[in-house]
């Protein structure tokens, strides 16, 4: 892409692991969390903004607690396939 001058060394690095790490398992976070975050009823969170809620208190009170169940089974696919 030519963001660097020269290559980086991710081979057999700390660095690289996380990368390769990140990029295989982040599917099996983001599977589980979407079906349940595709459940959320738009209405909760355009009630929250209409009764004064800001952007951040509407993510910690409705959709965080909402999406609770998605964030665990990831978690465990996540932590299952890397042991």
């Amino acid at each position: 892409l030519g963001v660097t001058a020269t290559p980086l060394r991710l081979l057999q690095t700390e660095g690289g692991l996380i990368v390769a790490l990140t990029q295989i398992e982040m599917p099996l976070m983001l599977l589980p969390l979407l079906s349940v975050m595709r459940q959320i009823d738009p209405n909760l969170t355009d009630a929250s903004r209409a009764l004064g809620g800001s952007r951040w208190r509407t993510f910690f009170r409705v959709i965080l607690p909402l999406s609770l169940p998605g964030w665990i089974a990831g978690a465990t696919l996540v932590f299952a396939s890397s042991t």
